[in-house]
């Protein structure tokens, strides 16, 4: 068992998500209308290999490259998907998905912390950029998220 599973089995935090409380994540995880036979909280990506359901909360960002994007996830497994970063934030929510930059679309509970010149540090020791043009935006978003975990009213249902 690698120390992440370990950490996560002895604590009453994920590791990739510090300040997210262990029996709240469970409440959510427990949280999955199904549709078509697979959970709601996931999302259906098309491989040439065939297709895989990646579950909202194992998706750290989404980074766009012209007509590809790639789905980074919080094992750090990169996954190329021939479809444009505006169809993935069209078919997200914009209350857990912000597009912070025009190659950059993060997911909120990755969200680490912010740090000087526009970079945000996500889990898995990722960093993206803010563009300049998104920063009072986000800052907005970002306290409409932490509001919305504070106070218990967020699920795995404000992805889809």
């Amino acid at each position: 068992m690698n120390s992440l599973a370990t950490n996560w089995n002895n604590t009453n935090t994920d590791p990739a998500f510090p300040n997210v409380n262990r029996q709240f994540f469970n409440q959510l995880s427990n949280r999955q209308p199904v549709r078509h036979g697979f959970p709601q909280n996931t999302i259906t990506l098309q491989l040439q290999e065939g297709t895989i359901y990646l579950p909202f909360y194992d998706i750290v960002y989404f980074q766009g490259e012209r007509n590809y994007t790639y789905v980074v996830t919080r094992n750090k497994r990169r996954i190329l998907i021939a479809k444009t970063l505006k169809e993935f934030e069209a078919q997200l929510s914009p209350q857990t998905f912000f597009r912070c930059h025009k190659s950059f679309l993060v997911n909120g509970i990755h969200i680490q912390k912010q740090k000087e010149g526009n970079v945000l540090e996500l889990s898995g020791q990722n960093e993206v950029t803010i563009s300049r043009r998104k920063k009072s935006e986000f800052k907005n978003w970002l306290a409409n998220l932490q509001s919305m975990i504070r106070s218990r009213d967020f699920s795995y249902a404000t992805f889809a």
